[in-house]
């Protein structure tokens, strides 16, 4: 059975990633992780997912820098920012350099 859709998961902590990864498969997804901005831009290029989940957070290269180089090179690939920070004026960055808004509908 062919997957729903290819999920790119840029989380550094490990833990995290893979419970995404689980949750993700459990629901018919296929998903790959990087943990670092500049593995998911390499990743981005040669796994070409449908969407990638992105954390704000990130060693080196943050969140921001990384959907920055996604919209320039990959304009297409919807980008959701995830974080456990609740800044509202950063979300509202996010937003505004491309990243996608998650669907509220459930689907």
């Amino acid at each position: 059975m062919p997957s729903l859709a290819r999920v790119l998961i840029v989380e550094d902590q490990l833990q995290v990633a893979e419970m995404v990864r689980d949750v993700l498969t459990s629901l018919g997804y296929e998903s790959e992780s990087a943990p670092n901005g500049r593995e998911a831009l390499h990743r981005v290029a040669s796994y070409r997912p449908d969407v990638v989940l992105l954390d704000l957070s990130l060693p080196g290269m943050s969140g921001v820098e990384v959907l920055d180089a996604l919209r320039r090179d990959h304009p297409g690939v919807p980008v959701v920012m995830v974080t456990a920070n609740q800044d509202e004026e950063t979300a509202r960055g996010t937003l505004a350099r491309g990243a996608a808004l998650p669907s509220r509908s459930g689907r």
